[in-house]
């Protein structure tokens, strides 16, 4: 880690290796019971690259493609836009919003988050339940490193019905890496 390693843990290694290693970062307390709650962006975190593709709608890809539509055919006819406004407004419909639940596993460890750490994703439900703990996902960094923790299990995640979230914000964090390891491998030369 201190050389630039990435690393990515769930549930129970926040216990045997996070608080032992980065006391200072993260605390664990009680364990959980088995549950499902919301998964929201921490505040301030839909910016965050790792966040990147965790919560898209798909009304923005649709509205994109209307609108690229309409520039690329130029039309100024009312009856083309007319038809255009009642086909998004069909899919629209036809959209179901993704369900942002998370799993988590009986006996799971809450966390709370130290100075340095950025919360990804939080729970209202979580924090009601945990006297304010709300963290979900969380990320930091270690030496030259960086840590990326998960409560819970990556498996035990939804994929389809939730727009593959956990799936999105791992991808972002390997890509991540890859990127640091080529910059270390540059500066070597």
């Amino acid at each position: 880690m201190e050389n630039g390693g990435y690393l990515f843990t769930e549930d129970w290694v926040a216990v045997e290796l996070l608080e032992v290693a980065w006391a200072s970062k993260i605390k664990t307390f009680k364990y959980l019971p088995e549950m499902t709650v919301d998964a929201l962006p921490a505040r301030g975190s839909t910016t965050h690259p790792y966040m990147r593709g965790v919560f898209v709608s798909k009304h923005r890809f649709i509205e994109k493609e209307v609108r690229l539509k309409r520039q690329k055919e130029k039309q100024v006819k009312t009856r083309a836009v007319k038809d255009e406004d009642e086909i998004r407004r069909r899919i629209r419909q036809a959209l179901k919003p993704p369900k942002n639940e998370w799993k988590i596993d009986d006996e799971s460890p809450w966390i709370r988050v130290g100075a340095g750490v950025v919360k990804l994703l939080v729970s209202d439900k979580l924090r009601q339940h945990t006297k304010g703990c709300d963290t979900l996902a969380c990320t930091f960094a270690a030496g030259k490193g960086k840590v990326l923790h998960i409560t819970s299990h990556f498996g035990r995640q939804k994929q389809r019905e939730d727009e593959f979230a956990t799936q999105n914000l791992l991808l972002n964090f390997i890509l991540d890496a890859r990127k640091a390891r080529a910059m270390l491998k540059r500066a070597k030369k």
